[in-house]
């Protein structure tokens, strides 16, 4: 427990930096997590280096690269290119902050009652179908409870939570899947009792890269008018 508060001691802040931060700042405060995440990458690497392809290798090596995508969704502009666009990158963060606290969380919760069904056990062996299931459930909850509070739009925070309760978790098993090539538990130890900078930013890369990415595609726009809308 004391871990977890020294580690919250930190994270809310960071958090707190990212949404009100300008983005001169902002991209200060990225381009040192992935200085961070770049070494602990390097020293996972080290203990690995004869076993693993140099295709692979580039691909780990190329991981931290998606902690970019926080301050690329923090500062989306507004866009009228389809009906109810978010039109506060801030607020579209916190967001996507909330659902993936709310898709870990239960689905923690939710493997330690119900979990019978293993979800992928050779990449995560503790993960179960069930508990995804009910963390997906509170993701997508949890994104239209804070779509409403924050955006205004509860259909956008269905859709933030829809992206995350199973971005999110895929983003956790990709992790996973890259630690156990490596062979070790965390791939840093810089948040006592959590691992390091890209064991806490998992889940949140990957939300936050597909959530820009599908903000970038106009097709994308062109089919959800009828979703996405006030």
């Amino acid at each position: 427990m004391k871990q977890r508060l020294i580690t919250a001691a930190f994270g809310i802040p960071l958090f707190i930096g990212i949404v009100v931060s300008p983005p001169a700042v902002l991209f200060a405060i990225t381009f040192v997590l992935f200085l961070i995440g770049m070494d602990e990458i390097r020293r996972g690497l080290q203990k690995a280096e004869e076993r693993l392809a140099q295709m692979l290798k580039l691909l780990i090596w190329l991981y931290p690269l998606l902690l970019f995508s926080l301050p690329f969704l923090r500062a989306l502009p507004p866009s009228n290119t389809y009906p109810g666009a978010p039109d506060n990158g801030a607020r579209l963060f916190l967001c996507a902050v909330f659902s993936v606290w709310a898709t870990d969380s239960f689905a923690y919760f939710g493997g330690k009652a119900f979990g019978k069904t293993k979800l992928a056990p050779k990449v995560s062996p503790n993960k179960t179908v069930e508990g995804s299931l009910v963390g997906a459930a509170f993701g997508i909850g949890f994104g239209a409870l804070f779509g409403w509070l924050l955006l205004d739009k509860v259909p956008v925070g269905i859709f933030v939570g829809t992206v995350t309760a199973f971005a999110g978790q895929a983003g956790d098993l990709l992790e996973s899947a890259i630690k156990r090539k490596l062979g070790i538990k965390d791939l840093g130890g810089l948040l006592p009792g959590h691992g390091g900078v890209l064991d806490r930013f998992d889940s949140l890369m990957v939300v936050c890269s597909l959530l820009v990415l599908l903000y970038q595609i106009p097709m994308f726009h062109a089919l959800l008018p009828w979703f996405i809308k006030y």
